[in-house]
């Protein structure tokens, strides 16, 4: 074990419940019978999507495992744990406690590595969370009871040091760009003016500003001068553990790509030794002959 060297894993945007949300295929729900007893099963794998993306969700917690190779492990999951009821035509089932059931169990896996110091969950979007951050309050609970010695919280949003490295995390972040060749302008735009009103405040930006929300994968990064010192920031917008339903293909136009996976970083006294970007991306049109 390195005690100069650590990891810290981002991610975001599961959106358990949803039909094409990430579902850990051993969570166990319930349901009452009408005599009054109650059965438990496992729910498997609701989709073929979700069994996609915990396939995939399960290759990225192991290359995490094998990066942290016994070094100290951070987890940073950026919001919406669950898919909420505002587009109820898409869940899993109408029962809402499922929904916290399986967020649970999404993020079981990581409690298997030993030295996992810290699990940081970020509120979400009230279309999603059922509001004041319920969902991620809920499941922070619930991982509490499971796992007692272990530091778990839920947060809005968090200024961090971590041995030297500075960071600054929450859901919301910049949209990406509706155009190819405009994708990074705004985000770019965004890390610009937050490190100016850091400065302006009289603070130090932060060296990474991490966001969800996008379900796109974005990173800029910004160096500049200030007293004679070199400052560099780096902003990164998270992809998704989830398909596109049909809201979302509404608000993107049809795009038709979908990029799922996690950003890993490894940190070495106190800076960003190396960034691994483990991603996977799928053409979601269907192909046809005519």
């Amino acid at each position: 074990m390195n005690t100069n060297r650590s990891v810290i894993v981002a991610l975001s945007d599961t959106h358990a419940g949803h039909k094409l949300g990430l579902c850990n295929p051993e969570t166990i729900l319930s349901r009452e019978n009408k005599d009054g007893t109650v059965t438990k099963y496992e729910i498997g794998h609701p989709t073929e999507v979700s069994q996609y993306l915990w396939e995939l969700y399960s290759q990225h917690v192991q290359t995490v495992m094998q990066i942290a190779g016994g070094d100290d492990l951070i987890v940073f999951h950026l919001g919406d744990l669950t898919q909420g009821n505002r587009f109820g035509n898409e869940l899993i089932s109408n029962a809402i406690a499922d929904q916290f059931i399986i967020a649970e169990y999404n993020l079981i896996p990581w409690f298997l590595y030993k030295n996992l110091i810290a699990m940081e969950i970020f509120k979400g979007t009230i279309a999603h969370n059922f509001g004041m951050g319920t969902s991620d309050t809920v499941t922070e609970g619930y991982l509490s009871r499971r796992f007692p010695h272990h530091k778990i919280e839920a947060l809005w949003h968090g200024l961090f040091n971590h041995r030297g490295l500075t960071m600054d995390v929450a859901h919301h972040g910049p949209p990406i760009g509706k155009r190819n060749w405009l994708i990074g302008n705004e985000a770019r735009y965004y890390l610009k003016s937050l490190i100016k009103d850091e400065i302006d405040h009289g603070g130090v930006p932060p060296r990474l500003i991490l966001r969800g929300h996008r379900h796109t994968l974005a990173k800029e990064t910004i160096s500049m001068f200030v007293k004679d010192k070199e400052i560099e920031v780096t902003l990164i917008s998270l992809p998704s553990y989830c398909g596109f339903g049909e809201y979302t293909q509404q608000i993107t136009l049809h795009f038709p790509f979908v990029t799922n996976g996690m950003v890993v970083f490894e940190v070495l006294d106190g800076q960003i030794h190396k960034t691994h970007f483990l991603i996977q991306t799928l053409d979601i049109r269907t192909r046809k002959e005519i």
